[in-house]
């Protein structure tokens, strides 16, 4: 992880000064209103990349493991996975890493 600037150390300082206040329920409904702040900025940057004709997608989801960590495939999955479903997580990571684009179709569509 990367280190804090002083402001973002600062900034949660008081966000932990100001949450300790809080109840059980109070710091649930902060954390839901947080993610869902989040996913609606991530859903306003990649409009405005669209807008400028760049696409992605930003996605929610782990990073590629070491298949030999069971603890952390677990973690990944919820539950030790079979074999044949690393195999097919990872060809997906590997598909997704290695995607090709169709250039002459990106160049001649309207879009």
């Amino acid at each position: 992880m990367e280190e804090l600037t002083q402001e973002q150390e600062f900034l949660l300082a008081r966000l932990a000064h100001e949450a300790s206040d809080l109840t059980h329920t109070e710091l649930v409904h902060a954390l839901l209103e947080a993610w869902a702040e989040k996913f609606s900025l991530k859903a306003l940057f990649e409009e405005i990349l669209q807008e400028h004709g760049i696409f992605c997608l930003l996605q929610e989801k782990a990073p590629c493991c070491d298949p030999s960590d069971v603890e952390g495939m677990a973690a990944l999955f919820g539950y030790i996975p079979s074999n044949e479903e690393l195999a097919d997580y990872f060809d997906a990571a590997i598909e997704n890493a290695t995607m090709e684009l169709d250039m002459d179709d990106i160049v001649l569509s309207r879009d």
